[in-house]
């Protein structure tokens, strides 16, 4: 929504001298989808047609205050953002993994996996575990490793875990995972032993429902275009 349909929003709201129920609750669900720019114009706006009713009715004080006064407590209440929870880890060290290896114990429902390949028996063994507990297990893998000596591809998929391969000339490169639809792992760390024991790796794990959509989206396309 531009900026004249948003001052067009808030001059139907003021025609009649209130915000009614109904309005406040559509003002709360526009309020939840502007950025910081159209959510200071709308108060801005509010304002200068405050005192525009003012100076044309100044005997409308008492209706027009309180319409401007909904007004901006509503869009108050849409800007308040959920507490967003993010950590972030570090090898070589045991950090990264272990962290992969909490979520996956800590998962009851359901684990979305996309990786360049698996190559780590604690992690392999943390899969396999949930997979046991019923936790719904979906791995996207590349298949440029999936038959080397080391990968446990084969031997996930063997135990039942639902795979699918890039099998591309390109290759699927990300390194990210979904858990339970609450939080996403991401970062450079590859799901190898080498990755814990020499490399210099990242791994972020955040609750934020925004990169957790993007990124379940991005599972999901992938998941369908890989079957």
């Amino acid at each position: 929504m531009d900026n004249a349909a948003l001052e067009d929003y808030l001059k139907t709201t003021l025609a009649d001298l209130s915000l009614s129920q109904s309005e406040r609750n559509q003002l709360r669900e526009l309020g939840q989808t502007l950025n910081l720019e159209q959510s200071s114009f709308m108060r801005n706006r509010a304002f200068d047609l405050v005192r525009a009713q003012l100076t044309s009715a100044p005997e409308d004080l008492q209706p027009t205050l309180k319409w401007l006064e909904l007004v901006i407590k509503t869009l108050d209440i849409s800007s308040i953002q959920p507490k967003i929870n993010s950590a972030a880890y570090f090898s070589p060290g045991e950090a990264c993994r272990e962290k992969i290896r909490s979520m996956l114990a800590q998962s009851r429902q359901k684990a979305d996996i996309c990786v360049f390949t698996i190559a780590d028996d604690v992690l392999t063994e943390a899969i396999l575990n949930a997979h046991q507990r019923n936790v719904q297990i979906r791995i996207i893998t590349d298949n440029d490793k999936s038959e080397d000596s080391g990968s446990d591809i084969e031997y996930l998929q063997n135990k039942g875990i639902a795979i699918a391969m890039d099998n591309s000339p390109y290759h699927m490169h990300h390194k990210f995972a979904l858990f339970d639809n609450s939080f996403l792992l991401n970062g450079s760390f590859n799901w190898t032993r080498s990755a814990s024991q020499q490399n210099q790796e990242n791994v972020l794990v955040t609750d934020d429902i925004t990169l957790l959509t993007a990124y379940q989206k991005e599972f999901n396309k992938l998941w369908t275009q890989f079957n």
